[in-house]
């Protein structure tokens, strides 16, 4: 339950704008599971996954290598 937590706490120090772009990718993982061809029905730009991951003080890959070591 780790990732859950660490997802809840960095949730909370996001803004509006930001929180309703974490709501559409929910949204859209939970349809896409039921979709014969997921990757149609992302809507999400890169230039929208870009600003929204601005604020981040490590890289992504880094981010990920992190949170599997933590699930170790």
């Amino acid at each position: 339950m780790k990732i859950k937590e660490q997802t809840i706490k960095a949730l909370d120090d996001l803004s509006e704008a930001d929180l309703m772009l974490v709501n559409e990718w929910i949204y859209q993982l939970r349809t896409s599971r039921y979709s014969l061809s997921p990757q149609e029905g992302y809507k999400i730009t890169y230039e929208q996954l870009h600003a929204a991951t601005q604020k981040c003080k490590t890289s992504l890959s880094n981010e990920i290598q992190r949170q599997r070591e933590d699930r170790l």
